[in-house]
């Protein structure tokens, strides 16, 4: 067993008082960048228990992710926590069957539903941070310092321009932050939203933005169904705009992971994952400016 499957079977051991030869971990979910995740049986009872990785402390406060997930638990919104340990961020949850949409070739009949729930979701009345996007991706680059490529710089500097003139004022609700295709999970006929970490109030068309991590054009799909119409030009370029955002962020995420991971432990090649949020921010930003 590796180091993190044994914190996984001794903190089950441990949460729900038996041997640890009464737990089984079955198998490791998704390569993230951040966690290791692991499908475990306590019993006959399955559950999804999450290791931090090393030091994902500096992008995820755990106490925050903790208050979001005691908050939400009463709703439909996502799947139930069973334990949770904000020091470390371990966390405990009953396993939901079913199946990722990132695991889906065609999602086009879920958009109707993703849209609802995010509906649902941003009308929430919760005293949580706010997101604070350019205060995050300054103590982001504090991490890295004189390993940031240039080109990043001057692109944060053209969105920062766009943040004062068009995107400042916006009405801001409580986002999920990372809802991607690979943290909905389709469990009998419902959806689910899992991963709570980037959790805060911020603009509601940032959670459609995050939903194009696959592909862009998810997020253009999903705009039209949240709005219930056709996007207006300025709506689809705040789609854009909250998308470089995220693709800035990430690439700073990737980059600090090359330098915490150097032998691929997570199984992920951060340099390679870096290099490709940044090319696409400039992507978007061409894209941005030609709509």
């Amino acid at each position: 067993m590796t180091p993190q499957e044994i914190t996984a079977q001794e903190t089950l051991a441990k949460v729900f008082n038996v041997q640890n030869s009464q737990i089984t971990i079955l198998e490791r979910f998704k390569l993230g960048m951040s966690n290791f995740t692991y499908k475990a049986q306590v019993g006959s009872d399955l559950y999804v228990i999450r290791i931090p990785g090393f030091m994902a402390s500096l992008f995820v406060d755990f106490k925050i992710e903790l208050k979001v997930l005691t908050a939400i638990k009463e709703t439909n919104i996502t799947s139930d926590v069973v334990y949770y340990q904000p020091e470390s961020g371990i966390k405990i949850s009953k396993y939901l069957e079913g199946v990722s949409l990132a695991n889906l070739s065609d999602i086009s009949s879920y958009y109707p539903e993703i849209a609802a729930k995010l509906h649902e979701l941003h009308a929430l009345k919760l005293e949580i941070p706010t997101y604070n996007y350019f205060h995050r991706v300054k103590k982001y680059e504090s991490y890295l310092p004189g390993m940031i490529d240039p080109r990043y710089f001057e692109l944060k500097r053209r969105i920062i321009i766009l943040s004062g003139l068009k995107y400042a004022n916006f009405k801001e609700v409580p986002t999920h932050g990372d809802i991607q295709r690979s943290n909905i999970v389709l469990s009998q006929g419902q959806l689910f939203f899992l991963d709570w970490e980037f959790f805060g109030i911020n603009d509601p068309f940032y959670d459609v933005a995050s939903f194009g991590n696959i592909s862009f054009d998810d997020s253009k799909e999903l705009l039209k169904h949240y709005l219930g119409r056709v996007p207006t030009i300025e709506e689809s370029k705040r789609l854009i705009y909250n998308r470089i955002l995220q693709t800035l962020q990430w690439y700073l995420v990737a980059k600090k992971k090359q330098q915490l991971y150097p032998n691929n432990e997570l199984g992920l090649d951060f340099g390679a994952i870096s290099e490709h949020y940044l090319d696409l921010s400039a992507k978007l930003l061409e894209e941005y400016e030609a709509t």
